[in-house]
């Protein structure tokens, strides 16, 4: 199957990759963030299977695992951390991983207001692998870091999904994002 990304995808692939090539941060640790249905989630398999790396949706794979033996109430996001390098890292150095999913996780990390404290660590844990976060943007109070990439739909998109899905432009200019497409 094809994946065709929008032209925001499309660019920000691009980014992720010339930054893969030629990193200018020291941590290979990224976010992918964006509002709900932009297509955050197609844009991490698409990197994955392109830069044979592993996509997790996290709740799926290992949410009761990790429910087992964290308390929810008290997260701070390093026992997040610990988690995906014991349970989906392991021994598989330098492979790609972007994790989904994990919104139930950033809200009890919200309200216990973690979540900075936890993307500051984050950015400077020291994996052997590219790990990507895909989170909603409402988490981030500042979504310009080194270490975020933030996917917006634009009136280009809705051209493109307009085109791919004929659609008329009127009704696809009414959509604030792609995800009725």
């Amino acid at each position: 199957m094809n994946i065709f990304l929008t032209p925001s995808q499309d660019n920000l692939f691009n980014k992720i990759t010339n930054e893969f090539k030629y990193p200018t941060i020291s941590r290979t640790n990224y976010v992918i963030t964006g509002e709900s249905g932009v297509g955050k989630t197609l844009l991490a398999k698409h990197l994955c299977k392109e830069k044979n790396g592993e996509y997790i949706a996290f709740t799926k794979n290992y949410g009761e695992s990790f429910f087992n033996h964290t308390d929810l109430l008290d997260i701070d996001g390093t026992d997040l951390l610990e988690f995906i390098k014991t349970s989906i890292i392991k021994d598989k150095r330098e492979k790609l991983f972007a994790i989904d999913d994990i919104e139930y996780i950033f809200n009890y990390m919200y309200f216990n207001r973690k979540i900075n404290n936890f993307l500051r660590i984050f950015k400077r844990y020291s994996f052997f692998n590219k790990i990507i976060l895909i989170i909603p943007s409402m988490y981030l109070n500042k979504p310009f870091d080194e270490n975020v990439f933030e996917l917006m739909f634009t009136e280009k998109d809705r051209n493109f999904l307009a085109n791919y899905y004929s659609v008329a432009r009127s009704i696809a200019m009414d959509y604030g994002n792609g995800y009725y497409f």
